[in-house]
């Protein structure tokens, strides 16, 4: 241990003050929803080879469409959700129940899920575009990317890419925004750091949620954040080292962390960063709020006290349609109406 780290010693942790009662319940509901989810899909999963993660993930998704979670995420936020393939690449496509609006007819948002780039495709894919959908009356678009074991870094960003340049077929950059949720908000950065690089035109404005530019254990947050997130599930959060999807991949490829990249904090467009303090990637989002605003891309940090890892997902917390609300605002400042 060096002179200048910092010994803690162990603490309980109560809920938030700043909490009220109905969140703290909807947490405890929330994470009783996952606990109880992940025991069905351990049981579920033995039958199925590791080796086919096609099939395990779609039983994945089958259980949880049956969860309480999802169906009150479907009763919050009625949308109709299509499989269709852009730019080669397999796409859930969310519209609202009742249609797009008549002002977002030629606005689009496109959605890279969260999952840790392992998992969360027709799933995770689902909490994130449904609300918006619903809230916006606009398409959302969640890219189905190629994730790992099966393939390694740069295989989402291509995928990205490839969605992305097929809709400025048919939209202008000014009317399409892009979002994503922890790895799905790292992804967004390294997708506009390619577009930069390659003088695309970017779109109108990007949501980082939960995640931000860097790897995502970096900074103070990754040992606060991840003691939390391990003393309350009994989990232990592997690294970015260990990640199969960035094996053999450096801590300083400016593609995989574009943060680092000073083309990607100058040029990047208005972007929203979101967060929760007891969130283990809450540095890796504040810093890059930091590094952009220091670069003069306009950006907007919220963070939400007492609160975990994409709290977001959690339908009967009331931060939730909080931060759906903030998103929706900020998508509709910026999109162009041409």
């Amino acid at each position: 241990m060096s002179n200048d780290t910092v010994k803690i010693p162990s603490f309980d942790l109560p809920p938030s003050d700043l909490l009220s009662e109905t969140s703290i319940l909807a947490v405890a509901k929330g994470i009783a929803q996952q606990l109880t989810y992940a025991e069905v899909v351990e049981r579920a999963l033995l039958s199925i080879p590791e080796s086919d993660m096609p099939a395990r993930r779609s039983m994945q998704a089958e259980l949880f469409y049956q969860t309480d979670q999802y169906r009150e995420l479907r009763r919050r936020y009625p949308v109709v959700i299509k499989e269709k393939s852009i730019g080669g690449i397999l796409c859930e496509v969310f519209t609202p129940a009742e249609g797009a609006l008549f002002e977002h007819a030629n606005r689009v948002l496109i959605n890279f899920h969260g999952g840790g780039f392992m998992v969360g495709g027709r799933t995770n894919s689902h909490l994130e575009s449904a609300p918006l959908a619903a809230l916006m009356g606009i398409k959302v678009i969640s890219v189905d990317y190629r994730m790992a074991p099966e393939h390694q870094h740069p295989a989402a960003i291509d995928d990205a890419e490839a969605v992305y340049l097929a809709l400025l077929d048919n939209y202008a950059p000014e009317c399409l925004g892009v979002y994503g949720s922890s790895a799905g908000a790292l992804l967004t950065a390294m997708l506009m750091a390619r577009l930069i690089r390659n003088k695309t035109s970017v779109p109108a404005a990007v949501g980082l949620f939960a995640a931000g530019a860097f790897a995502w254990r970096d900074g103070d947050y990754g040992h606060i954040g991840t003691a939390l997130v391990e003393g309350l599930h009994n989990v232990k959060l592997g690294s970015m080292e260990e990640n199969p999807y960035f094996k053999g991949v450096s801590r300083t490829d400016l593609e995989a962390f574009p943060g680092l990249d000073p083309d990607f904090c100058r040029h990047c467009p208005p972007a929203l960063l979101l967060s929760s303090t007891r969130d283990y990637i809450m540095s890796s989002v504040v810093h890059t709020e930091t590094q952009l605003k220091k670069q003069g891309v306009e950006t907007e940090l919220h963070i939400w006290d007492g609160l975990g890892h994409v709290f977001h997902y959690n339908p009967w917390l009331p931060e939730s349609h909080d931060m759906h609300g903030v998103v929706a605002a900020f998508f509709r400042k910026h999109l162009n109406r041409s």
